[in-house]
């Protein structure tokens, strides 16, 4: 499940998610993201502005804030920016 592993916290009656992480693989519309604490996310980002996502790629870090898909699977995001080298 994709609660494991995250900071969360709750905003408008929504868990939010706090993950930050290396991204594995990117496509038009997931990315893969590693998180500081191992485990492996699957972050929907098919409606996601476009100009947030420029120069993503395998490798980068990132630092992404949103809530999770109905069905638990994915991590939907409200926020995609770039993380700290080295965590954080």
């Amino acid at each position: 499940m994709l609660v494991l592993g995250l900071a969360a916290g709750t905003v408008a009656g929504q868990q939010r998610f706090v993950v930050v992480g290396t991204v594995q693989w990117t496509s038009s519309d997931h990315i893969q993201l590693m998180t500081d604490t191992g485990v492996s996310i699957d972050v929907d980002v098919s409606n996601v502005d476009e100009s947030s996502l420029f120069g993503v790629h395998g490798g980068l870090r990132l630092r992404i804030v949103g809530v999770a898909s109905p069905d638990g699977k994915h991590l939907i995001p409200d926020s995609v920016e770039p993380g700290e080298p080295g965590g954080g």
